[in-house]
């Protein structure tokens, strides 16, 4: 195992992954050296462990790139949903909702009912689900919602 490289090869290295789009192994070189270092794993197994970082680092992008472009006004789950201040939502449907088979049967679910009743709430929770299952999610409210419909021009 190599322990120390020379500037103009770590230069070389990081050139090539950044040619290679290997953006997450690049960002972790020293981790990555230091855990090959000190546990000496077999080629192959180091191999699987680079891939298994990008990989993973990829992943963890796209999560926050759909989380960004859902645009959540704040972040809320199902967990923190208060059932028993808000007896009128079953929480059975909510949690079969948060199966996402709604989603997967490209069916729309819109959320009706007084102010404070935990609307928005739930739709950012679900939202955040769908999100988290690898879903692009928008949060909009009605008003945003009618006022994009209004400003459609119609030929």
């Amino acid at each position: 195992m190599i322990r120390n490289i020379n500037v103009a090869d770590r230069e070389a290295l990081e050139l090539n992954l950044k040619r290679l789009k290997l953006r997450h192994i690049r960002d972790r070189l020293d981790e990555i050296n230091e855990i090959a270092l000190e546990e000496e794993p077999s080629y192959m197994d180091f191999l699987a462990y680079l891939v298994e970082k990008e990989v993973a680092g990829r992943e963890e992008t796209r999560r926050q790139r759909r989380l960004k472009a859902a645009r959540f006004p704040s972040l809320r789950t199902l967990q923190d949903f208060d059932f028993s201040f808000q007896t009128s939502v079953s929480q059975q449907t909510i949690w079969d909702l948060a199966s996402l088979e709604f989603v997967k049967a490209r069916e729309n679910l819109i959320l009706l009912g007084p102010p404070g009743v935990g609307k928005s709430h739930l739709a950012i929770a679900l939202g955040l689900e769908a999100v988290q299952a690898g879903y692009n999610t928008l949060f909009i409210t009605m008003d945003e919602a009618f006022n994009k419909i209004g400003s459609l021009r119609i030929i």
